[in-house]
């Protein structure tokens, strides 16, 4: 007996449109914009309170600066027991050690209460940092005459510390009224004058077009290394104003 019965036909499943998968190392325009205003906001805190175009390394001790020294580059006597927390860029590069170390897991801070065992250069060359520390230092006479020779009797301080640093900083940031567009105008002109100032806005409505035009081009899809060079080449290209 033949089969009559008509196959069913099953329609083709249309696959899922999804959307295109970023690479791990890319991020997002709205994250390099974040990216770079959280920058800006540790710049400001860090320099809130003083001038970052003046070293005053040559006065001494300020009260807790944003640039410190370590004592491979102070002629301070090296005398153990005593912390710095912060060390220049060449003495990293070169992997200078600390001049004492607690291990972890000590609580005595008072030098002459510890051997020679205790004062020991760590391997990975990082210093031990407590959280509120100053609190804990040994104020014996030993130690503080310590502290005096070495010039960092400021950490017996309870008020110098990151977060009075912190405070001061952001109380500055508020008592600093922001600029306005006409105030960064007429701040340039007196820099570079009116001709160089012109220079430098053409130069930025340049820069602001080209860039929408990359984000035109490329759409949807995942701005690469190679679309960025094509655009800076483009830019080195442009007419320049004579």
């Amino acid at each position: 007996m033949e089969n009559n019965e008509e196959k069913q036909e099953t329609a083709p499943v249309a696959a899922p449109v999804t959307a295109p998968v970023a690479e791990e190392d890319s991020i997002t325009l709205k994250q390099m914009v974040e990216d770079m205003e959280d920058a800006e906001k540790t710049a400001q805190l860090l320099f809130a309170t003083q001038d970052p175009q003046v070293c005053t390394f040559p006065e001494g001790y300020v009260p807790r600066q944003t640039v410190f020294a370590c004592l491979t580059c102070t002629p301070a006597p090296e005398l153990a027991g005593v912390y710095i927390f912060q060390i220049c860029s060449t003495c990293i590069r070169q992997k200078l050690p600390f001049i004492a170390h607690i291990p972890a897991g000590k609580d005595v801070f008072c030098h002459s209460k510890l051997s020679a065992e205790q004062l020991v250069i760590p391997e990975d060359q990082k210093a031990l940092m407590i959280s509120h520390f100053r609190k804990r230092l040994c104020k014996c006479t030993d130690c503080t005459r310590i502290y005096d020779l070495a010039d960092c009797e400021y950490l017996m301080d309870e008020e110098d510390d990151m977060t009075k640093f912190d405070e001061d900083s952001k109380k500055a940031i508020e008592r600093e009224q922001p600029m306005s567009e006409g105030d960064e105008m007429r701040e340039l002109v007196r820099s570079v004058g009116m001709e160089g100032a012109q220079v430098v806005y053409r130069g930025l409505n340049e820069f602001k077009r080209k860039f929408q035009e990359l984000i035109d081009k490329a759409g949807d899809r995942i701005i690469t290394e190679a679309d960025v060079k094509e655009w800076t080449e483009t830019l080195k290209k442009r007419p320049r104003h004579e």
